[in-house]
């Protein structure tokens, strides 16, 4: 069987738990960042544990707001519990449903899965605990962690490239160490070739630190997103047609007077881009987080749009071929036309990841290099008549 290419990172309940509805600053990071190029894996099992822990809570809440209802603190743990900002009639098992649901939609979000538990017989399950075979311990707790280990040891069948997340580093890893236990190191060795790496985390900020520790891979996480289609809202195409001309207009480059393009004839002046027809080409680069939200990125542009320019002289006819021109309005001494034409440039762009606003433009036409294509032309022509 082929294996999919991806990167998966398995979240464990007690990840899910602590952050119910994924607001904390820590998992804004990630969700802003593509998870770094992985895809969310929740066992099914995780899920239903945090559901149930979600329920129980809201049970006990229930009652202790139907003792005292006008209690404050009471309220604000409502409005985190059940994500909202007022009490309505949901039930905690309705809560537990749209909790099910919120996850599934986020981990669909970030290309990912629920994950089927594994389908184990009892005599495994009661191997691995008379011999205390990791994640059971000597209080031959681990029934649970069991069934969730093995799923993760068939994930790595699967996909190889597996990352886990769990608090619980009393069953998984050896006590504080943040290493995996040395026996379920033995058992991912004997499914996962020699030369890939399953990494063990006891939270999301070692999995950061880990993977995205210059913010760089955070970095190529957005251009690949972009490139891709688009980052959550933000879609670079559609950005550039409806903001490319209203920026260059503001900028002090509001014509291209002088400038080296293919297709643009050489007696016309002061080119002003009025519409782009077609975006032809966009490539992204030199993507870098100047501040924690902020990434700064250089955008190459080809495009074919109308110019409005001018010719010194009524004697606009054999200036421009004719195939380029819209419109031409003729004085004494000047031409205007509207041309159609190629336009390439460079610009760099700053955006707030969290707010998906362009914060900052600059933008400069990118010429073309006539003098280096002569000089090749001629190397052409020697090295065929040499």
């Amino acid at each position: 069987m082929e294996r999919e290419s991806r990167c998966l990172l398995v979240l464990d309940a007690n990840i899910l738990i602590k952050d119910f509805w994924w607001k904390s600053e820590t998992l804004e990071y990630l969700q802003n960042r593509m998870f770094l190029f992985h895809s969310i894996a929740i066992p099914k099992l995780s899920l239903d544990e945090a559901t149930a822990h979600l329920i129980r809570r809201a049970e006990n809440l229930k009652e202790r707001m139907d003792e005292n209802s006008s209690s404050e603190r009471l309220i604000g743990q409502y409005q985190q519990l059940y994500n909202k900002s007022s009490k309505d009639a949901e039930t905690p098992q309705e809560l537990g449903k749209r909790y099910k649901q919120f996850i599934t939609v986020m981990v669909q979000k970030f290309d990912g899965l629920i994950v089927e538990n594994s389908k184990v017989d009892i005599d495994t399950i009661l191997d691995r605990s008379i011999n205390r075979i990791k994640p059971f311990n000597k209080g031959d707790k681990g029934f649970r962690d069991t069934i969730l280990w093995l799923s993760i040891l068939d994930m790595i069948k699967d996909y190889q490239r597996v990352s886990f997340i769990s608090a619980n580093v009393n069953d998984f890893a050896n006590g504080s160490n943040d290493t995996l236990h040395k026996d379920l190191l033995e058992e991912v060795k004997e499914v996962l070739p020699s030369h890939l790496n399953f990494y063990f985390f006891r939270n999301l900020e070692a999995f950061i630190a880990r993977m995205d520790p210059d913010r760089k891979v955070g970095a190529q996480a957005f251009l690949k997103a972009v490139m891709s289609g688009g980052y959550t809202k933000f879609k670079i195409d559609d950005w550039l047609e409806k903001n490319l001309i209203q920026k260059l207009s503001d900028s002090i480059l509001e014509d291209f007077d002088g400038v080296k393009w293919a297709g643009l004839p050489y007696w016309v002046e002061a080119p002003k881009l009025i519409e782009i027809e077609d975006l032809v080409g966009i490539e992204i680069y030199r993507e870098n987080f100047i501040e924690k939200n902020i990434i700064e990125f250089y955008v190459d542009i080809a495009l074919i749009g109308i110019f409005i320019c001018c010719i010194p002289s009524n004697e606009w006819e054999g200036v421009a071929f004719h195939r380029q021109i819209r419109d031409v309005y003729c004085s004494n001494f000047w031409t205007n036309i509207k041309l159609r034409s190629i336009g390439t440039f460079v610009i760099r762009l700053t955006f707030d990841i969290q707010s998906q606003q362009v914060l900052s433009f600059d933008g400069v036409p990118l010429e073309h290099d006539f003098d280096q294509a002569y000089e090749k032309i001629e190397d052409i022509l020697l090295y065929k008549y040499d």
